[in-house]
């Protein structure tokens, strides 16, 4: 029987003949402390350069801001007031896609969409939710803000909201209490477009879409899945 057999590699298997399963790592790494981030919220790509606009809810008490699992990246600018951070990435991405944003003011009732990681880096990707875009202005009147009718997590936050075209009508706030009231689970707001491009246009170039009709929602989803990123803050 022994001369049936032959060596192989230099008498060892190549561990790539045998592939892992994601159930099979995650027992590999059982009992291990895995270092985690302090908090991880949504980001998306703006331009081809891969700059990132995220919230700033993601910057506090950072020592380490990351994009996805591998990219460290800076601020290159914020606006404390909306909320919102422009991320530059210390090495230069490529990503498949990046936000074209609404050049004029959305429908009052048209059906938008967010794209974020949800559930803060526990699944591979970003998952999509759906809703309704209620006002154009906040409820103290706010002309930067859009209200919207959705039911938005945590890790949503800084993620993309979209038009029914596929165009970034605005970038997801936390949710939020007001003035001592708390809000029902589905009000939530966005920074507008217009907004964002005063705030960060200097730090990057925004583009406007052109587009205006509607997509399929698996292309929607593919769109907003493609362009939506981690960003995470490490000590």
């Amino acid at each position: 029987m022994k001369q049936s057999f032959h060596a192989a590699n230099g008498n060892s298997l190549d561990a790539t003949m045998v592939p892992i399963s994601t159930d099979q790592r995650a027992g590999l790494l059982a009992g291990l402390e895995l270092r985690k981030p302090i908090i991880s919220r949504s980001g998306f790509f703006v331009d081809a350069e891969g700059d990132v606009l995220t919230t700033t809810d993601v910057l506090k008490s950072c020592g380490q801001i990351m994009i996805g699992t591998s990219t460290e990246a800076s601020v290159a600018a914020k606006d404390d007031t909306l909320g919102i951070a422009l991320l530059k990435p210390a090495k230069a991405l490529s990503p498949q896609t990046y936000a074209r944003f609404l050049g004029s003011v959305p429908p009052i009732k048209s059906e938008v969409a967010v794209a974020g990681y949800s559930y803060s880096g526990l699944l591979n990707g970003a998952t999509m939710t759906f809703g309704t875009l209620e006002d154009n202005k906040g409820l103290a009147g706010e002309d930067s803000l859009r209200r919207l009718s959705l039911t938005a997590l945590d890790g949503d936050a800084g993620g993309p909201v979209f038009d029914a075209s596929g165009a970034v009508i605005g970038v997801l706030q936390p949710h939020r209490s007001d003035a001592g009231r708390v809000l029902p689970p589905d009000v939530n707001f966005a920074v507008g477009s217009a907004a964002i491009q005063s705030a960060v246009g200097q730090a990057a170039t925004l583009s406007v879409s052109i587009e205006n009709k509607p997509l399929a929602p698996e292309d929607l989803a593919k769109l907003g899945i493609g362009m939506t990123v981690l960003v995470s803050c490490w000590n």
